[in-house]
């Protein structure tokens, strides 16, 4: 009988991590896995739960868990996997506890979080951490039972294109920040800026274009372009890698990133991505890359075996299965 994983995250978010892992099914013959939305799992619920909630959160609540009891009566799940931080609430807590003698449950986090991640502790077989620094955070306020598992990408749909023809330039893809623009305003060759709040930014020699893409987008552009730039977000995270990280190799991008922590965890610095420090690193980096198609090539395809061979959402999924079955 094939292992039944049920997923539990957040229909529709920026991630789409919930729907990501879903999609790993078609990657994973040897399981059975469904999802339950704590937003919404269908349109009457989401009307239900617009109305409830108006007048009572706690309603909004009651019914969540009362479709999520529902949800593990009928798949019978022998692993939860919830991913994306989320502090459930006292209703959700005692469902998953009533089934918790037929299953195991595993929380992934993506994001700092605070002490009402203990409220869980006594029914999540394991937390598991994309950023490592995170474990010491965790350990503080007793989760002892913590790994760390970085993101991964969606095969599906970041891949490699189906003919190459890259614009030999470097693309940057993400929201406006402070930081964001006084590192892209060092880099002294024209770029590519995509991402919401980048409108406002008019007295620049960048290629910009201010607005949001969906993840389609965002996988045409990383196969479109020969270079992707990351630039860590330090407000959620410590030593991590986002999922930028692993969506452009995937794509057969070359990857230009901070010098993180857990960089060295995922791939080889220097002949599956690159990674800098300081500005002028990075404005010197992109220099070398234009000028040496030969160099781009081969870490083009370095990052993108090690990508396809070791960072996809299944992988990830095969890993938590092994590891929590023993």
């Amino acid at each position: 009988m094939k292992k039944r994983i049920l997923i539990v995250g957040k229909r529709g978010g920026i991630l789409q991590w919930y729907e990501h892992l879903i999609a790993a099914q078609r990657q994973l013959p040897e399981v059975k896995i469904d999802g339950f939305a704590l937003n919404h799992n269908s349109f009457f619920e989401r009307a239900q739960k617009t109305i409830s909630g108006a007048f009572d959160k706690k309603i909004k609540d009651k019914i969540t868990a009362k479709a999520l009891d529902k949800k593990l009566t009928l798949f019978r799940p022998s692993l939860v996997l919830i991913a994306d931080l989320f502090y459930l609430s006292e209703d959700v807590i005692a469902v998953l506890k009533n089934h918790k003698d037929t299953l195991k449950i595993v929380h992934w986090i993506g994001d700092f979080f605070d002490q009402r991640l203990t409220k869980t502790s006594h029914i999540i077989d394991q937390y598991y951490f994309t950023d490592s620094g995170l474990l010491e955070d965790a350990k503080t306020i007793g989760l002892t039972q913590s790994s760390y598992l970085p993101l991964a990408f969606n095969p599906d749909l970041f891949k490699l294109p189906k003919q190459e023809n890259r614009i030999n330039d470097l693309l940057f893809i993400g929201a406006w920040s402070t930081n964001r623009e006084n590192l892209i305003r060092q880099v002294n060759q024209p770029m590519t800026v995509v991402g919401k709040g980048w409108d406002k930014i008019q007295d620049t020699h960048h290629n910009v274009i201010g607005k949001n893409v969906s993840n389609k987008q965002v996988a045409k552009l990383y196969q479109q372009h020969a270079c992707v730039l990351n630039i860590i977000n330090s407000g959620n995270i410590k030593n991590g890698l986002n999922m930028r990280c692993f969506e452009a190799p995937a794509c057969g991008a070359v990857l230009i990133t901070d010098n993180v922590v857990d960089l060295q965890y995922c791939y080889t610095q220097g002949s599956e991505v690159l990674s800098y420090r300081r500005p002028d690193e990075l404005s010197e980096i992109y220099r070398n890359l234009r000028n040496d198609p030969t160099q781009t090539t081969k870490i083009k395809i370095n990052g993108n075996i090690r990508a396809v061979k070791q960072h996809t959402y299944a992988q990830r999924v095969r890993k938590i299965t092994s590891e929590i079955d023993h």
